[in-house]
């Protein structure tokens, strides 16, 4: 089994909604895809309705376009990165740690992503305000 959004080979898989497999965590933080029994967290829905721009980015971790690139939400950052390589990055590789944060921003819920260059920033600044 594989996960269809990111080239990592290891972490929880769900099936998705045409059979194929797809990471968890992956599924929380690209913006198309959800789980169709929230409990359950399956099948995975959406992969098709992922950008087909964002299959073809490559991932400032791994260099692969294979799976879904994600950019960070830093504004004017170009940094993308599959949410696999992020979740499973070496912080000590990489110069910095990725930031994958889940906000309330008024009555909706947001997945923020941040790569390796902004996490350490974000991180600090949602530790501070808790």
């Amino acid at each position: 089994r594989r996960c269809v959004l990111c080239p990592v080979q290891h972490g929880p898989l769900k099936r998705t909604d045409d059979g194929r497999w797809a990471h968890v965590g992956c599924m929380h933080y690209i913006p198309e895809t959800c789980a169709g029994d929230v409990c359950l967290q399956e099948p995975v829905c959406g992969i098709h309705e992922v950008d087909p721009k964002r299959w073809r980015v490559p991932c400032c971790v791994c260099k692969s376009t294979a799976g879904v690139g994600m950019q960070c939400d830093e504004p004017g950052c170009e940094n993308a990165f599959h949410i696999g390589c992020a979740i499973f990055a070496d912080p000590k590789a990489m110069r910095g740690r990725f930031f994958l944060h889940t906000a309330e921003q008024g009555n909706k819920i947001v997945h923020l992503r941040y790569c390796f260059v902004h996490g350490g920033k974000h991180r600090h600044s949602v530790a501070s305000a808790s």
